[in-house]
């Protein structure tokens, strides 16, 4: 599975939008990729991993979900307060 080269995005990293093998985060294992594109696909196409409901579900898999769904929200709240931040000193800066 090839899931391409990871850039950084952390807005306080030194070396954001470098592949993340220039800083110290280390490159994602195996079985985060595949809970990563399993979850990619689940949610384009809406459906679960394996037949069944919610409850037929594997644990591990269901966690891995609640994680990367976890990082998500992190990652858009993070991105809105900067967009936020960046409006904010605009607006100051035409005001002056």
């Amino acid at each position: 599975m090839d899931a391409g080269t990871f850039t950084c995005e952390l807005p306080y990293c030194p070396k954001s939008g470098f592949p993340c093998s220039f800083c110290e985060m280390p490159e994602p294992d195996q079985k985060a990729l595949y809970y990563v594109g399993l979850y990619d696909k689940c949610k384009s196409m809406k459906v679960l991993p394996k037949a069944g409901g919610l409850f037929d579900q594997d644990d591990e898999i269901m966690t891995a979900f609640h994680v990367i769904d976890e990082r998500i929200a992190i990652y858009k709240r993070n991105k809105e307060w900067e967009m936020q931040r960046k409006l904010e000193i605009e607006r100051i800066q035409s005001l002056g």
